[in-house]
């Protein structure tokens, strides 16, 4: 009798390690995949920011002329006015099926101040809220002013 006591007693220690080991190792998977997702964000937010802090010195250096964006990068004109880029993991701009992002560019003209809005999304959800948002401007300095003012 003392001997099926020790054996079912050695069984439900062994159960309950286990248990133990299954609930431990159910947390330290949960830990992992957290850390991954928040990894890919930190990830898609780093590539957003340079690609829109890209586009926006192009438009410095093009004095604020989207023409200028078109010609340097690869961009489709939207019928709204807008247009639109993709590039990918790598920030290299590229078409859409290949790509992992897409970069929306808007304009709005306003007497010497062109500003750009800059949004990129992921291209897994694209109608989700943006990864990132910049705006941009350039100032447009009247120099038919500055002459006849001298």
């Amino acid at each position: 009798m003392a001997q099926k006591s020790k054996s079912a007693l050695f069984l439900i220690e062994m159960i309950i390690s286990i248990l133990f080991f299954i609930i431990s190792t159910a947390i330290c998977m949960q830990v992992f995949v957290t850390a991954h997702l928040i990894s890919k964000k930190s990830v898609d937010l780093s590539t957003s920011i340079f690609q829109a802090q890209t586009v926006a010195s192009l438009y410095s250096a093009g004095k604020g002329d989207i023409a200028f964006l078109v010609d340097k990068l690869q961009y489709n004109e939207n019928a709204d006015g807008t247009y639109t880029s993709y590039f990918d993991a790598n920030g290299v701009f590229t078409n859409k099926e290949n790509s992992l992002y897409q970069l929306d560019i808007e304009e709005t003209d306003n007497s010497n101040l062109n500003t750009i809005s800059i949004e990129i999304h992921s291209n897994d959800n694209v109608n989700a809220d943006p990864i990132y948002i910049l705006q941009s401007s350039y100032y447009l300095q009247n120099t038919k002013e500055v002459i006849d003012n001298e």
